[in-house]
């Protein structure tokens, strides 16, 4: 087919003809309208080709005969008598192939076509691979070339008025098997519309194939956004190494589909919050990038890349008067999208009643989602003495981004936000906390919770993060047999960057905070602090019961049925009058965790 403009239609007396050209191979797939085989020309058997056979009438998808006219071109397939829609299918995929787009090396070639009666047979380049095989083995250089090449050939094909509209893994092919060309396959439901065309290849007049209705402007001017948004899907598929759903909220999106930032440079994770699904990319599809934009991104030409800077003082001194800067503060692909309130606007919760731990009511509400009848908690922060914007901040900053995911930690579902206050939608626990454990604790449960929270500790010191207020009240059990627990409050808690092992997901303190306010938070942060809380609720498990003045306390019943492992951890951390003065104290969160107390903690 070198040289030709395009692959010539042959007219079939039947459908068996197509043994006098093509040698077939074997089955290759079948679909609800057709089967795909592999087919070689009677000439050339050393080729192999991909034929895809396609019955004209809906009742003749099983490839019997019927009788029918002979067509003798394109376009009688199109102004048939009551065409049958698969078949219009058929020939728009025909007519963008052969006739609109030009030779591309991404996307994949027709070679021949041929009809009869009851058939159309379509000949295509045979493809050795898929996308779903390419996507969980890929790494950030194949990703680059495949990506590059599936944005060329999108970039062709727009160029040309034409949209693909099925841009999916299905729909995507390797030429080969070690996945270096890829294939834009399927234009089955692609559209043409002429007006969005800036090239006509081989001098195309759409009135020679198209009647005038099928070619009026389209009323929607945002027509190529469905392509834009298919390929910013498949950069996420790419780069957390599975593919994703067709519907998949945005907390899957943040848990199961995440990219892999230890695999793919921040030049990749900048493109993606460019042009990737929420929460990655743009919440409004009219800040997706364009496809020459896309083209010229760092990551794919391979040029230095600067991340942007963005100046958070700026965004922080706006914040004493208004709340709703945190949206863009948080503004951030790890965080769980802010949403903004307006005036007299409802949450898109119902308040259920308040929710009470132990014999006490909380300031947390307990709320229902207008579509689910699954409760869940809901605290309402407002500004206040105690409360300033910056610390309600602070709050969100190191429990959504500075912290990891962590399964003794819980979990923020919905962020609500005005001028004065912020609504956190959190999982919502039993209501029992530590104090409700303390009576019931032995020292089998004790070192279970206990090697919990010590984790926990450990795993905030890691991040630079030191707690300042480890209460029972801030420990919350997921059921009423106390087995497992998780932190609730951070609302006290310091980040201290230089004290930090590691960053979360390439956290950059710089963007989110000021100096002065990383300098007040060193100020305030001491290590200490937490393992003598931790101390303290060691000592409570044992004495069964939470003591505010701990210096009062005398041994009494303390430990009684505790091993002598505990009381050594106690003797190393507890109140002053069972543990250490506080000027001996140096033990620090990863010898607590190493205590053999712990190490006995069934897992």
């Amino acid at each position: 087919m070198a040289g030709q403009r395009f692959a010539p239609v042959k007219i079939l007396d039947s459908g068996e003809d197509i043994t006098r050209h093509y040698t077939v191979h074997g089955l290759i797939g079948r679909g609800a309208f057709g089967h795909t085989l592999k087919a070689s020309p009677i000439n050339e058997q050393n080729k192999i080709f991909c034929l895809k056979i396609q019955p004209k009438n809906s009742d003749n998808r099983s490839g019997s005969s019927n009788s029918g006219g002979t067509n003798s071109s394109m376009e009688e397939l199109s102004n048939a008598s009551s065409p049958d829609f698969e078949l219009m299918r058929l020939y728009r995929e025909v007519l963008i192939l052969n006739r609109i787009l030009p030779r591309h090396p991404n996307i994949v070639e027709m070679i021949d076509v041929l009809v009869s009666p009851e058939q159309v047979f379509i000949v295509t380049e045979l493809c050795a691979e898929s996308m779903n095989n390419f996507i969980p083995l890929c790494d950030e250089n194949s990703a680059r070339r495949a990506f590059g090449q599936l944005i060329e050939a999108v970039d062709v094909c727009h160029q040309h008025g034409v949209t693909h509209d099925d841009i999916k893994e299905d729909n995507i092919l390797f030429l080969d098997s070690q996945f270096i060309q890829l294939k834009l396959i399927d234009f089955g439901i692609a559209e043409y519309r002429p007006e969005h065309a800036v090239k006509r290849h081989n001098d195309f007049n759409p009135a020679d194939w198209f009647s005038p209705e099928e070619i009026l402007p389209t009323r929607n001017p945002n027509i190529l956004d469905d392509d834009m948004a298919s390929v910013g899907m498949l950069l996420l598929a790419m780069m957390c190494g599975k593919p994703i759903p067709d519907v998949v909220t945005v907390d899957q999106m943040q848990t199961k589909y995440r990219p892999r930032t230890n695999l793919f440079s921040p030049a990749a994770i900048h493109l993606l919050t460019q042009i990737g699904p929420k929460p990655y990319g743009p919440e409004d599809k009219r800040d997706v990038l364009k496809l020459d934009q896309i083209r010229q991104h760092p990551w794919l030409t391979g040029q230095e890349f600067h991340p942007p800077v963005r100046n958070a003082g700026e965004l922080l001194a706006q914040l004493p008067n208004d709340l709703t800067v945190i949206k863009r503060l948080l503004r951030d692909w790890m965080v769980t999208p802010v949403q903004i309130l307006a005036q007299n606007q409802a949450m898109e919760y119902n308040v259920v009643d308040q929710l009470h731990r132990g014999n006490q009511q909380t300031e947390i509400q307990l709320v229902a989602g207008r579509d689910s009848a699954k409760p869940m908690a809901m605290k309402v922060v407002q500004v206040s003495d105690d409360k300033p914007p910056v610390r309600i901040y602070l709050d969100m900053l190191i429990t959504m981004r500075i912290l990891p995911p962590h399964d003794n930690f819980g979990k923020i579902k919905d962020i609500y936000v005005n001028q004065q206050s912020v609504s956190l939608i959190k999982t919502l626990y039993h209501t029992n906390t530590l104090e409700e454990f303390f009576p019931v604790a032995n020292d089998v449960s004790s070192r279970r919770i206990f090697k919990e929270i010590a984790e926990a500790v450990c795993h905030m010191h890691h991040h630079g993060v030191v707690h300042m207020n480890l209460h029972p009240s801030h420990f919350v059990f997921t059921t009423g047999n106390f087995n497992h627990v998780k932190i609730v409050n951070c609302s006290k808690a310091v980040y201290v960057p230089q004290l930090a092992h590691f960053r979360y997901e390439n956290f950059e303190p710089e963007q989110f905070l000021t100096p002065e306010i990383l300098e007040h938070m060193a100020t305030q942060a001491d290590f200490q602090e937490d393992i003598s809380a931790l101390g303290k609720i060691l000592h409570a498990m044992m004495n069964k019961r939470w003591d505010h003045d701990l210096t009062m306390m005398g041994n009494g019943d303390l430990g009684a049925g505790f091993t002598a492992d505990a009381f050594d951890l106690l003797s190393k951390i507890g109140p002053e009058s069972h543990g250490p003065p506080q000027q001996d104290r140096n033990i620090t969160i990863e010898a607590i965790c190493d205590h053999q107390w712990l190490h006995m903690a069934r897992a």
